[in-house]
């Protein structure tokens, strides 16, 4: 459910997709635009969700077509 989070986050602009109005290590500089720790956080966090996706679907399919289901995911999540 974080990866579903973080994979809806992220915005078109210069350069590429942007994560604004984050909150990075420092809690005193709020709102942060591309925090480095922030999206390498959200980063690792996608592809652990991959990750355990296709872990899940190797050991159960059934079982990733449930959960999949229960997080409300598109079938190409």
């Amino acid at each position: 459910d974080a990866a579903k989070y973080w994979a809806g986050r992220p915005q078109r602009g210069a350069g590429g997709l942007h994560l604004r109005n984050v909150q990075g290590p420092n809690e005193y500089h709020v709102p942060v635009n591309d925090s480095f720790f922030t999206n390498a956080m959200a980063a690792w966090n996608l592809r652990k969700g991959a990750e355990v996706a296709t872990w899940l679907s190797n050991l159960s399919p059934g079982s990733l077509e449930r959960l999949q289901r229960m997080l409300e995911l598109p079938d190409s999540a």
